[in-house]
C-alpha cells in the first residue's frame, strides 16, 4: 500500500473521530494549557520560596523594590534595602 491508499482508508475514521467532537477537542486543549500554566506557576513559587529560605540572591524575579535581596543572618551587619 502506498501513502495515498493509506490516507484514503484513514480519512473516514478521522472524520468520524472529529465529527460532533469539536467542543471536546477545544475543552481538552484548554485543560492541557491551563494544567501546563498552573504547573509552571507552582514550580516558580516553590523555587522562589526555596531561594528565599536559602538566601540565594541570583535570579530573583518578582522581588519588589522594598524587599531585601536576602534575609539577614545571625551575626550579619544591618543589610541596607536596595531599591531597584
Amino acid at each position: 500500500m502506498n501513502k495515498k491508499e493509506i490516507q484514503a482508508l484513514r480519512r473516514p475514521f478521522v472524520k468520524e473521530l472529529f465529527r460532533n467532537n469539536k467542543f471536546n477537542l477545544v475543552m481538552t486543549v484548554l485543560a492541557a494549557f491551563l494544567a501546563a500554566v498552573s504547573e509552571l506557576v507552582i514550580s516558580w513559587t516553590i523555587k522562589g520560596i526555596s531561594d528565599l529560605i536559602s538566601g540565594d540572591t541570583t535570579d530573583r524575579l518578582g522581588a519588589g523594590p522594598d524587599l531585601p535581596l536576602r534575609l539577614p543572618r545571625q551575626g550579619d551587619a544591618a543589610i541596607p534595602q536596595i531599591r531597584l
